[in-house]
């Protein structure tokens, strides 16, 4: 019976996450930085060192465009080879939650617990996109579960040591994947092991000197390579992407002193997409157990509540003191809710009752999951990098060069064409320009590269035909899709006139 759960729920899974995966385009900026940085690691046969725009790229560390680099040589450049990890992922992660809820409670908390995330809104939501977030939420539950799994084995030292092994082996894989938040369900783990020894209970020995090496070579060994043989790259790490993100602005994502409420209440409240509907009556059936004292004796003679609110209080505390704030920051952490709420419903539902209910919400979930993304995948979003890849690519051959006006990014259409894209403003002093709009000019009438030229403009559109004009070019629009317009430039020197 619980093996055919397991099937099912890994056919729910799989279809919440395989449907329509690869019809969206590749939207700005994440995705497009994420796809692109791939890309570049595959076209040049360089796994090591992460890329972008042919440039040194240490913001991730490199696991997860390994995934995505299998992928894309599996099933090709696309859409489906930058997102089919995450799919994986997140199938995998649901699985994974049904083992840690029959650890923790039983079989059937588990099993709905597995089912609960798997039509939640957050996760197939965050596994929809191109991120670190979703792989990372499974090496976490992992690292959790190889824990869960040494508290339970009392009688043999043997099997404790191999799990705790295997724990500090998921949360290498964790730290390759995200560098430092890879640690917070470890660092939740000694919490609650200094907790069960204030309350006099003990659990397995987390600091196992050959578990420790194991982390070493696994989490730090790409760290150590790559830091000996780029200078400075130590402080970049340490001094940006640690102090940075932490205590500064320096990546303007949501500062603000009230900014945690905003971005991580909403995502932890109403991630549970329709389970959600049970909480108030879960709050009113244990509102008796809420006070201080008795929810304190209730996480005395609870450990798996109590280590889940620790875990989610951490990680929750954590990311609201630091100034870089995302809502899928707070996903890891979020495989707590899906196995809570199903313990509250198999602890107050009739069984029989429950599951039925709960097959219909999740027939009815899934398919509304799946539908969602069916029509984001034909949603008109300027974000989206397709449809400007396929107005591009219409005037595309071998001669022919995209510039991009005033886009420092546009990572997303990069991919699309396979790097061929460069960047072009009209501020000479413009750092990630390759060009200023002048020097472009000059070159398309005095040294051409090519006879035609592609330039993709959003915004700034009667600059550019201002200059073309004066710089005595032909031109011509080739299309304008969404709200951006696509210029096809000729580099015969003949004055222009736009076709009508």
């Amino acid at each position: 019976m619980h093996r055919n759960g397991l099937l099912w729920l890994a056919v729910v899974a799989g279809v919440v996450a395989l449907g329509f995966q690869g019809s969206r385009g590749i939207y700005e900026t994440t995705e497009g930085r994420y796809a692109e940085a791939a890309r570049e690691m595959l076209e040049t046969g360089n796994w090591l060192v992460p890329q972008l725009n042919y440039h040194p790229h240490w913001t991730k560390p490199p696991l997860a465009y390994w995934g995505m680099m299998v992928s894309m040589r599996m099933v090709g450049v696309n859409e489906w080879g930058v997102r089919l990890p995450n799919a994986a992922g997140f199938v995998l992660t649901a699985l994974g939650i049904a083992w840690l809820g029959g650890m923790m409670w039983d079989r059937q908390t588990g099993l709905l617990g597995g089912f609960i995330y798997a039509t939640s809104l957050l996760s197939p939501f965050a596994a929809a996109a191109v991120s670190t977030d979703v792989l990372l939420s499974l090496w976490q539950l992992l690292v959790v579960g190889a824990y869960w799994k040494a508290f339970g084995v009392v009688d043999n030292a043997h099997k404790r040591r191999t799990w705790i092994l295997g724990m500090w082996l998921f949360a290498g894989l964790a730290f390759l994947t995200k560098g430092p938040p890879g640690l917070f369900s470890l660092i939740a783990l000694g919490l609650f092991t200094l907790y069960l020894r204030r309350t006099g209970r003990s659990g397995p020995r987390i600091l196992e000197p050959l578990g420790l090496l194991l982390f070493a070579v696994v989490g730090l060994g790409w760290y150590l390579v790559v830091i000996a043989r780029t200078p400075g790259l130590l402080g970049y790490l340490i001094g940006d992407e640690v102090f940075g993100r932490v205590t500064t602005n320096e990546f303007k994502r949501h500062p603000e002193w009230y900014q945690p409420l905003v971005i991580y209440l909403p995502p932890l409240v109403f991630g549970l997409g329709a389970w959600v509907a049970y909480w108030p009556g879960i709050i009113r059936r244990f509102s008796d157990r809420l006070r201080y004292r008795q929810f304190k004796e209730l996480l005395r003679g609870n450990p798996s509540l109590a280590f889940l609110t620790l875990w989610v209080g951490f990680s929750v505390a954590f990311f609201s003191l630091c100034q870089s704030r995302l809502p899928l920051y707070v996903l890891p952490c979020f495989s707590a809710f899906p196995l809570l709420t199903a313990r509250a419903l198999i602890r107050t539902r009739e069984p029989r009752r429950l599951w039925r209910t709960a097959a219909i919400i999740i027939a009815v979930s899934a398919i509304a999951l799946v539908s969602l993304k069916g029509v984001a995948a034909w949603r008109h979003d300027h974000k989206n990098m397709r449809p400007i890849y396929e107005a591009c690519a219409a005037a595309l051959t071998a001669d022919t060069t995209v510039y991009a006006f005033e886009q420092p990014k546009f990572f997303g259409l990069q991919f699309y064409l396979k790097g061929r894209l460069k960047r072009i403003s009209a501020d000479p002093g413009a750092e990630w320009a390759d060009a200023s709009l002048s020097h472009f000019l000059d070159r398309v009438v005095h040294r051409p590269d090519h006879q035609r030229y592609l330039l993709v403009c959003r915004q700034g559109a009667e600059v550019v035909e201002r200059a073309l004009g004066e710089a005595g070019v032909k031109w011509r629009v080739q299309a304008r899709p969404e709200d951006y317009t696509i210029y096809l430039i000729d580099a015969s020197g003949q004055r222009a006139e736009e076709a009508s």
